[in-house]
């Protein structure tokens, strides 16, 4: 899957997680999205077959292993 931030183009591939151990998931957070966000991850979700929750732990794991140091 190919996704464009901002002028920036990234490879980024859609992880299906295992299901999340309610003992090992101990961070509850609310975020809010943007709707234009919210919406291109929802979609995301739905064409891959994957839970909203893993699609944005899917992206955040990319973004933190390929952040530039």
């Amino acid at each position: 899957m190919i996704l464009y931030f901002t002028g920036c183009l990234m490879m980024f591939q859609v992880n299906k997680i295992e299901k999340i151990n309610k003992n090992k998931a101990n961070v509850s957070l609310t975020v809010r999205f943007p709707e234009d966000v919210y919406n291109s991850y929802k979609k995301l979700s739905e064409e891959s077959n994957q839970s909203f929750n893993s699609i944005i732990i899917s992206a955040l794991r990319y973004s933190l292993d390929n952040m530039k140091k």
